[in-house]
């Protein structure tokens, strides 16, 4: 067998295509027709795998290898009985996992359970690479389950073919057994301890299951064993302290990220100065928020987001005229943006224009409703203008979505007290007791006070 590598590949590839282009006849020998119908194949461009698959034919004609091509082509294409006619009676261990893979797309399960069964027990060199095989065909036909057994079983013969991580996190994401994904990610990296692409996949796994101070350890390593610094891993990391949050190190991993994209690529990232921008508004430095936010706008000036930060800044600074206008042009940048309406409902509320803070945060929550923060402040804001059915209202929704807000339920339940509402009163200020064994005696303290 050659030995392939991707400049290879795409020398072959450009031969065959300039060669159809100019209608011209080009020779490649059989192992060079497999790699471009394999190419074809695995992009799903099937039309072109047919037509290499011809021209192989018109060259070596009665080969079982193009045979076999042929039928995969042909289960591609979910035409089962003609790749079983093609088979025949073919019987090497290529040709019987494809007669399998047609009986699984058949619906005929048990007898293709059956064949890889007698497969495997024939198997007597490279066994694992037989389970990979039948893995594969049991994977794309949504097999998952039994598809892991024979990657398990692949695994423990040999430890050290990375196709058959890569397949079993696929079959875990697909089964969403994360913890399954997570196992397979720690077996790869006990066989490869370097490979940062791989410290960097269990990273992004973590932060979409939450994970922050694993994900950060894991793409810590990733950085620390890449041979070249990915300032997009950097820049996940400085998201990743976002959330926990600590705005000094997001900080930290934020200018690393955006000076190495700048040396790498001569050119500034929109989105880098907006968080670099953030960071600094988050930490309380508005000036240098500011000056990060205008040059975010020098490049991308329909930042929409870059105003809502000026905004903020300037707010905080009582700049409050200036920052509705910065707030206004974020709107009319994007009416969509729910930053910019739960923003102004926090100026409006600053300033007093009450009824103008109430409406805000209500266009916030109509445009995403699964704002926890959102519906407490604007039961909090109701509360004081004295309309306590409405401020129930927003409150019990903030209790569907994170009941956990400190002082919610406290408030929840004076509201009940106030509308004369004695069992969810009760009901309330149990759970508030939960939260703060202080809280009936808060709860009492407020009553008396008003």
């Amino acid at each position: 067998m050659k030995s392939w590598n991707k400049s290879h590949e795409e020398e072959l590839l450009q031969r065959f295509e300039a060669g159809r282009s100019d209608g011209k006849s080009v020779y490649f020998d059989i192992e060079e027709y497999e790699q471009i119908i394999d190419h074809y194949i695995l992009r799903e461009e099937f039309d072109m795998a047919e037509k290499a698959l011809e021209a192989a034919r018109s060259i070596h004609r009665d080969s079982d290898t193009l045979r076999l091509k042929a039928a995969r082509i042909c289960l591609c294409r979910k035409r089962p009985e003609e790749a079983l006619s093609l088979l025949g009676r073919q019987s090497d261990e290529e040709a019987s996992i494809l007669r399998g893979a047609a009986w699984l797309q058949q619906g005929r399960r048990d007898k293709a359970f059956r064949l890889f069964e007698d497969i495997i027990k024939e198997a007597s060199v490279d066994k694992e690479y037989t389970l990979l095989d039948i893995a594969e065909q049991l994977a794309y036909y949504h097999y998952y389950r039994e598809a892991l057994e024979k990657l398990e079983a692949a695994w423990q013969i040999n430890a050290g073919i990375t196709d058959i991580y890569d397949l079993a996190i696929d079959c875990c994401e697909q089964l969403q057994d994360m913890e399954g994904c997570i196992r397979f990610y720690q077996r790869e990296l006990d066989a490869f301890p370097y490979d940062s692409s791989v410290w960097a996949s269990l990273s992004e796994l973590h932060f979409r299951l939450k994970h922050m101070e694993e994900g950060i350890e894991a793409m810590e390593f990733a950085l620390a064993s890449s041979r070249t610094y990915n300032p997009l891993w950097a820049e996940e990391l400085g998201q990743a302290y976002t959330e926990l949050p600590d705005y000094e190190q997001a900080l930290k991993h934020y200018t690393a990220a955006y000076e190495a994209m700048r040396e790498q690529y001569g050119e500034e990232d929109s989105n880098l100065l907006g968080e670099i921008g953030e960071c600094h508004e988050k930490l309380g430095r508005f000036d240098e928020a500011l000056d990060w936010y205008h040059r975010c706008l020098k490049i991308n000036p329909n930042d929409d987001d870059a105003y809502v930060g000026i905004g903020v800044c300037l707010a905080a600074k009582q700049q409050y005229q200036e920052s509705l206008q910065s707030y206004e042009q974020a709107l009319r940048l994007n009416p969509g943006n729910e930053d910019v309406w739960a923003c102004l409902g926090e100026l409006f509320t600053v300033t007093e224009n009450y009824d103008q803070a109430i409406e805000s945060y209500r266009m916030a929550l109509e445009i995403d409703s699964e704002q926890p923060d959102i519906w407490f402040t604007l039961g909090n804001l109701l509360f004081t203008q004295d309309e306590f059915v409405s401020a129930l209202s927003a409150y019990e929704e903030a209790i569907k979505r994170q009941p956990e807000i400190e002082n919610l339920y406290l408030f929840a339940a004076l509201t009940c007290r106030i509308l004369g509402l004695d069992g969810q009163t009760e009901k309330y200020l149990v759970e508030a007791e939960r939260q703060d064994p202080e809280a009936r005696k808060t709860f009492e303290s407020i009553l008396k006070e008003s």
